[in-house]
């Protein structure tokens, strides 16, 4: 007797993966929309207050979070744990439209290897296209986007170990 295959068993299985493609796909699409754009200067603040122009010199790699996001939180945490220090260095995170002092009471508890800087401005995620955090974004030396990313990214850390090897 032949079996019959059973629909009912494998429909929440695909209501899962339909409603999980429908959350992900504007994400996944912006960050395709974001290569190879170029992203204008504009001033962000150091954890002194002091201004700082964006592109940092030299920086080529750009964490964008928010201090009450828990996903940040994890990214920053593996990247401490899986880079070496020499490859922290080339790592900038920028905190999205928060307050300096929110931003440093956090750090206080929470204290980074890498660069940290603040876009204390409410419209900084339009500015750099960010919809989510934790995002990415890697720059070319003509400050172009080469690679943008969008949630948690485990593959972050080999970007940034390759990047270095060039």
């Amino acid at each position: 007797m032949k079996k019959q295959f059973k629909w009912k068993k494998l429909l929440p299985n695909i209501v899962i993966v339909l409603v999980i493609v429908y959350f992900q796909a504007p994400l996944i699409y912006n960050s395709f929309k974001q290569e190879n754009k170029v992203i204008k200067p504009v001033t962000l603040i150091d954890l002194q207050n002091n201004i700082v122009d964006f592109p940092v010199d030299g920086k080529q790699v750009y964490l964008f979070w928010a201090t009450w996001c828990g996903p940040c939180h994890l990214q920053m945490s593996y990247l401490e744990l899986t880079l070496s220090e020499s490859q922290l260095s080339s790592i900038v995170a920028i905190s999205l439209g928060e307050n300096p002092k929110t931003v440093n009471k956090f750090l206080k508890k929470n204290p980074l290897s890498f660069k940290v800087l603040i876009a204390p401005s409410s419209d900084s995620w339009q500015h750099f296209g960010v919809k989510a955090t934790p995002s990415t974004m890697f720059l070319n030396k003509d400050g172009r986007v080469d690679y943008f990313s969008s949630g948690l990214s485990f593959l972050f850390p080999l970007r940034v170990w390759f990047l270095n090897l060039l």
